[in-house]
């Protein structure tokens, strides 16, 4: 399971989201549904359930999972004003250095639109993010004939058919992963790997520094996500097995509690992760806390499954989760944060969020 995720979270083999992309040109899809907030829209990953899938789709469902609507192939996703980015390698972009990842994305039309396709000399390293907006993708490939890893910023035109304004804020020889954009788009943060150490940086999507914060050192797995609150003042971050939170500048770092893949309620006062961080394998439950890790919260989990990768409703009332039983099934899970009560809303797949 753990390397079916390294494959998922860094868009090898991944996520990160069914037809195969052969050419440049864009491909007829289904519209991404609109909504004034998304409320009931869920946008999550099919995966094969082996330690190496070869195949997955992008699809949306709503909080029932009663409507079923596949956007396209492709293993990660980021989602931003119903608008919705994916890689669509299919496992060999980094294994094989083939260069046959492309990035898609959801056009105002309907249609899903190659912006970006990778080649033997430029390969994409680390899943297509977009800014909560919808105005930018950041991503970051390496060019092994100079050693560098590049962290490209792109615009997005209006209609969602094409990126402009390639800008590269990050061109050290530094391994670089999991970019997230400030609720604004002004700032993006991401873990940058300086020899054995690793560490939170933060810049504006100009590529001006603004922080490098110490995440403990590398030992090689998956940090978990990075995720601004929605009032853009805080970060929050797993590093080391640890949830951190620091501001927005890289001041005042707070250690919470052990554990991963921080998210925050839309009113961003509250936190929730997982703990144990589930990359390190053993049991994981989801908490929440409002006082970064003073007091905390388990989530009611009556059939002991493994819970990990939580994503918040829009109004709050709900988390949503990747579950895995006894017997290795992954399935997408609708927490009710009041009550506890959890419903499994797809019969298998992996990483879920809600459309906002």
């Amino acid at each position: 399971m753990n390397n079916f995720r390294i494959s998922i979270l860094l868009g090898v083999a991944f996520l990160l989201i069914t037809l195969v992309l052969s050419s440049c040109s864009s491909s007829t899809g289904p519209a991404t549904p609109a909504s004034s907030s998304g409320q009931g829209k869920i946008v999550y990953m099919t995966a094969a359930l082996s330690p190496n899938p070869t195949s997955s789709s992008v699809v949306i469902i709503d909080s029932t999972g009663t409507m079923n609507m596949p956007l396209g192939a492709g293993f990660v996703w980021s989602a931003g004003s119903n608008r919705i980015v994916w890689d669509s390698t299919v496992g060999t972009d980094l294994d094989d250095g083939k260069g046959d990842a492309a990035i898609m994305i959801s056009t105002n039309s309907g249609s899903s639109k190659e912006v970006w396709r990778s080649s033997l000399e430029e390969r994409l390293v680390s899943m297509p993010v977009i800014s909560p907006d919808g105005s930018h993708i950041a991503f970051i490939t390496d060019e092994s004939a100079v050693n560098v890893r590049r962290l490209h910023i792109f615009d997005v035109t209006p209609d969602g058919t094409a990126i402009t304004n390639d800008h590269v804020i990050d061109s050290t020889v530094h391994d670089k992963i999991m970019p997230s954009f400030s609720p604004d788009g002004s700032k993006i943060a991401y873990y940058s790997h300086i020899g054995p150490n690793q560490f939170l940086m933060i810049r504006g999507n100009d590529g001006t520094f603004i922080a490098n914060i110490p995440n403990g050192e590398d030992q090689g797995n998956m940090p978990g996500n990075v995720e601004w609150s929605p009032s853009g003042g805080k970060i929050a971050f797993g590093g080391d097995a640890v949830v951190r939170v620091v501001d927005a500048d890289g001041s005042n770092p707070i250690a919470v509690d052990s554990g991963g893949d921080p998210t925050w309620s839309p009113d961003s006062k509250t936190i929730a992760y997982e703990s144990p961080y589930f990359f390190n394998g053993g049991s994981s439950n989801i908490f929440l806390t409002s006082d970064f890790g003073a007091t905390k919260q388990i989530l009611a989990n009556p059939n002991q499954e493994l819970r990990f990768l939580p994503n918040w409703s829009p109004d709050g009332t709900k988390i949503l989760c990747t579950a895995e039983s006894k017997t290795g099934h992954e399935a997408l899970e609708v927490i009710d944060v009041a009550s506890g009560a959890s419903k499994s809303i797809t019969p298998a797949g992996l990483s879920g969020a809600w459309l906002r």
